[in-house]
């Protein structure tokens, strides 16, 4: 990949080292955090935005399932790569 400098790192880590991330887990968030050892809390690569469900008409039968957006990050410090 030809990299020489941290800039040159964080260019290449979101356009081709993330996608082989999403390809070998089957676009499982949770694994491909665990393989970068990422809190998903917004200091590394990723994070986590919850989901809030739509109000159906008032419907409600108490059970609401949460579901989750992972975002990578625009730009990453020197230390989320030491933390990988």
């Amino acid at each position: 990949m030809n990299i020489k400098t941290l800039a040159d790192l964080e260019t290449v880590f979101p356009r081709k080292v993330i996608p082989l991330l999403q390809e070998y887990f089957y676009e499982d968030w949770r694994k491909i955090a665990g393989a970068l050892n990422d809190p998903c809390d917004g200091t590394r690569f990723l994070r986590i935005e919850e989901l809030q469900p739509p109000i159906l008409a008032g419907l409600s039968d108490g059970f609401e399932e949460s579901r989750r957006r992972y975002i990578v990050k625009e730009s990453f410090s020197a230390d989320a790569f030491r933390n990988l």
